[in-house]
């Protein structure tokens, strides 16, 4: 399972950046929870009534799956 994030437009993508996500979570959630693959997106596809379409996230992770 792939956890997605939208950074906002002036963040840089790093791999610090994926390190501090992750060390949050262990430290605020629970550090058994905390996402292993993060995938990041310019936007989070949703439905016609504005509410995301988590069918879609899956299909396009199990597209992704299947290729490698």
């Amino acid at each position: 399972m792939e956890d997605y994030i939208v950074l906002q437009q002036d963040t840089q993508l790093s791999e610090q950046l994926v390190a501090a996500i992750q060390r949050h979570v262990k430290d605020v959630i629970a550090p058994y929870k905390y996402p292993r693959q993060i995938e990041f997106l310019s936007e989070l596809p949703k439905t016609a009534s504005g509410k995301i379409s988590r069918r879609l996230l899956r299909k396009d992770a199990a597209a992704t799956n299947a290729t490698l």
